[in-house]
């Protein structure tokens, strides 16, 4: 089985955990929706590169 982390600035090595998703998809619309709300950059892209985007916020990582 495969989750998704949102990783947040932080803790150790400068990362913690925000959130844990089941799917690629919900993860990259949560990062979308709250990281990238109301920052100017974003506000210009597309849904397409927004999502493009966001995707580099998230980790893939494998769970038994």
């Amino acid at each position: 089985m495969k989750v998704y982390i949102v990783m947040d600035q932080g803790g150790y090595n400068e990362n913690e955990v925000d959130r844990v998703f089941s799917t690629l998809e919900k993860a990259v619309a949560y990062v979308i929706d709250s990281k990238f709300a109301g920052k100017g950059g974003y506000k210009a892209m597309d849904q397409k590169n927004k999502e493009k985007h966001a995707s580099f916020f998230v980790e893939e990582f494998e769970v038994e």
